[in-house]
């Protein structure tokens, strides 16, 4: 340092801290520093001296350098204090800030899955209401009545007839083409003619495309209307066959057969009888679900009076669906319906199958019901019926009714 002017130096600390930091540790990169104890009344205290080659910076917003002409001293510990206060005050600010916006974020997160978790419940809730609904209400969809007669004086489809509409259309255009000034100059009129003739060909091949078409469609939909007319013409002679063919066509059971239960038909000129196998224990449930005050979803085990009650109504609903569906599409005086379930036996402990409901429908009874407001398990009542049931116990094994025992 021999022969360079001596530089005494203090380091300001100012309000751009990340400047000041960059810079203040640039500055103490070429500064060699030195303790002075020194001794002030009652209170000892430390200078630090800085001497330093680093060239003066004018106008310097950041490190202020003084010429020293005479010795003397900064004391720079507080401004270094403060600063260090200053940056750890920022960082508490900024890891409170940090934690207040993790709070939030978490209690919003909470409220989230407290207002998803209500959604889904509620959801739940009106599913499993709905499901036992249609388990109760079986009866009230079914098939318009087909009048077999008018089916089979039904007159055929005319034939598809070929149509040139594409054609001619396309040859308008050809016929109706002026060649652009453009065209005559550069002689583009030769191929545009050439274009539109080729799209007249074209045009031809959409025409027959589209009669094929429509020639395939008339062939089946004539196809099918002669099998239901062969139909029509069999059920109207009371042919049992054709009482076979026409439920084996519109499978008008199927959606029962969806909610677990299945069904054979037995059928004579005058009456049908069907049996419906129904299953209790895939069928309905055994829990109750609903919600709670808080909006979480709550499930309990259904009473034993609650499911038989919803089994009874579910077995006599299907009882009333299967009849007016067969009423439906066949010409019958009378529908016997032996609804079959699982009964187990006390004095065996054997689970068997048996005829739980044993019900001879009159269609003209069965017409003057208003299936929107009965109760299919009451409706019973309205009809010759073998049923034994308790709301404890649940059905009880019945003897079948035998149609031809009932047929004048």
């Amino acid at each position: 340092m021999v022969g360079t002017p001596i530089l005494w130096a203090r380091l300001l600390c100012l309000a751009n801290s990340d400047i000041a930091n960059r810079k203040f540790c640039r500055f103490f990169s070429d500064v060699v520093a030195k303790e002075i104890p020194m001794k002030k009344g009652k209170h000892k205290s430390r200078e630090i001296h800085f001497f330093t080659n680093y060239p003066e910076k004018k106008n310097s917003d950041e490190v202020i350098i003084f010429h020293a002409t005479a010795k003397r001293k900064y004391t720079i510990m507080p401004t270094l204090n403060s600063f260090v206060r200053s940056v750890a005050a920022a960082g508490r600010r900024t890891e409170r800030s940090h934690q207040r916006r993790t709070r939030e974020a978490a209690s919003q997160y909470r409220h989230q899955q407290k207002a998803d978790a209500i959604s889904n419940a509620a959801n739940a809730v009106e599913e499993y209401n709905e499901y036992i609904d249609v388990l109760k209400s079986v009866h009230k969809d079914v098939s318009d009545t087909v009048d077999w007669l008018a089916l089979l004086n039904e007159a055929f489809p005319k034939e598809p007839i070929l149509s040139s509409r594409h054609e001619q259309a396309a040859t308008t255009k050809l016929i109706n083409y002026k060649p652009s000034f453009l065209d005559k100059i550069f002689g583009g009129s030769k191929k545009k003619i050439e274009q539109l003739t080729d799209q007249v060909g074209l045009a031809k091949q959409v025409d027959l495309t589209d009669f094929n078409t429509q020639m395939r469609q008339h062939t089946e939909t004539v196809q099918e209307q002669e099998a239901l007319k062969k139909i029509a013409k069999g059920i109207l002679d009371k042919n049992i066959n054709s009482y076979k063919d026409a439920i084996d066509y519109f499978k008008p059971f199927s959606d029962i057969g969806e909610l677990g239960s299945k069904m054979d038909l037995e059928v004579t000129a005058h009456n049908a009888t069907l049996n419906l196998h129904v299953n209790s224990i895939s069928i309905i449930p055994n829990y109750v679900l609903s919600q709670t005050s808080t909006g979480k979803l709550s499930k309990k085990n259904m009473s034993t009076t609650k499911f038989n009650e919803l089994y009874q109504d579910y077995v006599c609903s299907c009882i009333l669906r299967v009849a007016r569906e067969t009423l439906a599409y066949l010409p019958v005086n009378l529908v016997v319906v032996n609804a079959m379930g699982e009964i187990y036996n006390t004095a065996t402990g054997i689970t068997k199958e048996e005829v739980i409901v044993s019900i001879a429908i009159d269609p003209n009874i069965l017409n003057q019901l208003n299936f929107d407001l009965i109760d299919p398990s009451d409706s019973m009542k309205n009809f010759i019926c073998n049923m034994k049931f308790g709301k404890t116990t649940g059905f009880t094994a019945v003897q079948k009714i035998e149609a031809a025992n009932l047929i004048k």
